[in-house]
């Protein structure tokens, strides 16, 4: 992985990091809003209960779990939230778990490989700043969406 040692590169991994930190903040607030979700579709007398199973689950649990609950009371609004909620979940794993390659800083784009370097199965995705931002924006989007359908149509 190329470090960035001037200027202009240390600037593009400022701005790389600002927005991941956006990212991983929105998608925080977004994974508790559907554990509220879920949490106000509990019976009252099960409320204990999902409280315990909530905090044990990560995203792709409490998913799950919204699938599962949509099984027996179906809500296609909902079903369509979630599967954009997984392509961001998945997206998350790949911006979080993968290291960032700034090769050409006056390019403003950079680029996240996953995989060990000495595996044979690595994949490079480059991103420029502004496909960050737009990300960023869906994130921001999906949680508005979640908040909305919270209200017009509780679980």
């Amino acid at each position: 992985m190329t470090e960035p040692v001037d200027a202009a590169g240390r600037k593009l991994k400022s701005r790389v990091a600002l927005r991941l930190g956006r990212m991983v903040m929105e998608f925080s607030r977004l994974e508790m809003e559907l554990g509220l979700a879920l949490y106000g579709s509990a019976r009252k007398d099960g409320r204990d209960e999902m409280a315990y199973q909530l905090r044990r689950a990560d995203f792709s649990a409490r998913l799950a779990m919204l699938r599962r609950h949509l099984g027996a009371h179906p809500q296609p609004d909902y079903s369509a939230w979630a599967r954009d909620a997984d392509a961001a979940r998945r997206l998350r794993n790949r911006l979080i778990h993968g290291r960032w390659d700034f090769r050409d800083p006056d390019s403003m784009e950079v680029t996240n490989v996953r995989g060990d370097p000495f595996s044979s199965e690595l994949t490079e995705v480059t991103t420029t700043l502004a496909e960050l931002d737009g990300q960023l924006e869906q994130l921001k989007a999906l949680r508005r969406r979640l908040a909305a359908l919270r209200k017009s149509s509780p679980l």
